[in-house]
């Protein structure tokens, strides 16, 4: 009864904000051309207190306060229990994802105990391999019901989270030579002792496997994705890491990566695909995926905001694709992950705002209070999932931790 009591006092706050606001709003985004420059007007003044954001506008919500109560849909203690249980939000519809794509086929030549080599040209180093905890099995939960019931047990990686090390930068020419190999070496040693990623490119484009394929690298934290089949959630279990040696900065349209780490890329990304049966959809930048649990945000790390150069990796431009934190998950973004990305990203985000504002009027609820809804169920997945992982929840949380 306290929180139908909240959720109905929050409807008032909204139903007040909206009637006094949208329509200025609205007439004010119009004029400005940039889109995403409208995108953060709307959004900050959306999160503005009514009596700041137009003091002029007070009497108007005075009097428009009789209307809202004529208005006003039935509260949420009127609202069938069923109905707001999270399990219970019913089918939804996700939004377009490409299909799998063509794996390939691509095996492995040759092999010692320092090196692979793969029929693609691929050449992957072990001379840093390291031992770590062994990939569990993991729950996916489907994405048109995404239920606890729902879910399949799995234990082949599932996906692949491309990260930047953000490590030191030095300029790459022949004079800095020895003191490039040297910084590489000294951060394949860093990742080595952490467990931080599956393969780790250095800016001479060679590959190395630090954590085996079927161990866990702590690499993803707190994170989620879906690719129209299923939800997954707490990535280091389901996905494969893999760091590029480079920087991120805000914003950046094109990633500061040698051409021979884009083509060890794209034989790595093609050996990975082939070997575990990877869709193209899995194919994800950590900007993608990661996530701020306690501000309900997407973006916690934010590599690869908008710079991935997925094309020359040979992928689609995924940026595009829909992140299932915010459709699926309760999650948000802010003005601060526009401003780290840039307008790369919109057609997704927009794509998510799209299927949140179409679910929760299927639903007939405001769309927060749908976000709280799906918020509730994400709750209830990372507690399934958690489960069929095993270990305690001090395991969980270093596992995170350490990936974050």
């Amino acid at each position: 009864m306290i929180h139908e009591g909240r959720e109905a006092t929050y409807l008032i706050q909204q139903a007040l904000l909206i009637l006094s606001r949208d329509a200025c709003l609205e007439r004010r985004a119009r004029r400005i051309p940039d889109p995403i420059e409208r995108l953060r007007y709307l959004r900050s003044a959306a999160g503005r207190p009514p009596s700041r954001a137009l003091p002029w506008r007070r009497p108007l919500v005075v009097a428009a306060f009789a209307l809202f109560f004529v208005c006003l849909p039935p509260p949420l203690a009127s609202v069938p229990h069923a109905e707001l249980s999270p399990l219970r939000l019913g089918r939804v519809d996700p939004p377009p994802f490409p299909p799998p794509g063509d794996f390939g086929q691509i095996w492995k030549v040759e092999e010692d105990a320092d090196h692979e080599t793969f029929s693609n040209g691929l050449r992957v180093e072990n001379s840093y391999e390291a031992e770590s905890e062994p990939r569990r099995s993991y729950l996916a939960f489907a994405a048109s019901d995404p239920r606890p019931e729902s879910a399949v047990t799995l234990t082949a990686p599932a996906g692949l989270v491309f990260h930047t090390t953000e490590s030191d930068e030095l300029p790459f020419e022949p004079g800095e030579n020895q003191t490039l190999q040297r910084v590489s070496a000294e951060l394949l040693r860093f990742v080595q002792r952490h467990r931080s990623y599956n393969f780790v490119i250095d800016r001479f484009g060679r590959v190395y496997r630090v954590v085996p394929e079927d161990q866990v690298a702590y690499h993803a934290g707190e994170s989620a994705w879906g690719d129209g089949r299923y939800l997954y959630l707490d990535l280091n279990l389901s996905f494969l890491g893999i760091a590029f040696e480079t920087r991120t900065r805000p914003g950046q349209p094109v990633p500061d990566l040698t051409s021979a780490q884009t083509s060890a890329a794209r034989a790595l990304t093609e050996m990975l695909r082939s070997r575990y049966r990877i869709p193209v959809a899995d194919c994800v930048t950590h900007a993608q995926v990661s996530l701020n649990r306690g501000y309900r945000l997407l973006g916690w790390h934010t590599d690869f905001a908008a710079s991935f150069p997925f094309q020359a990796i040979g992928l689609p431009d995924n940026y595009a694709l829909a992140p299932a934190a915010l459709y699926a998950l309760g999650f948000h973004y802010d003005d601060n992950y526009l401003r780290l990305t840039g307008p790369r990203v919109l057609p997704g985000l927009a794509l998510a705002d799209r299927q949140i504002a179409n679910q929760s009027a299927k639903l007939g609820l405001p769309e927060n209070s749908y976000r709280n809804l799906l918020w509730r169920r994400y709750k209830e997945l990372l507690a399934a999932e958690r489960k069929a992982a095993g270990g305690s929840e001090q395991d969980h949380a270093r596992r995170l931790a350490l990936g974050s």
